[in-house]
């Protein structure tokens, strides 16, 4: 979870609206990034293939 009031991070991936969630690399690249309703248990499935 990641709080950014000036939005610059919206930018950085290419978030177009809400709801989005992104699974991102230690080294903060986006590894895969949802766009609109996404699946909760393959997001977390995704976090801890990187983690």
């Amino acid at each position: 979870m990641y709080w950014d009031p000036g939005f610059d991070s919206w930018a950085h991936f290419g978030v177009r609206g809400q709801p989005n969630a992104i699974v991102a690399t230690p080294s903060g690249q986006g590894a895969v990034q949802w766009q609109g309703a996404f699946d909760f248990n393959e997001a977390l499935e995704w976090a801890g293939q990187l983690s």
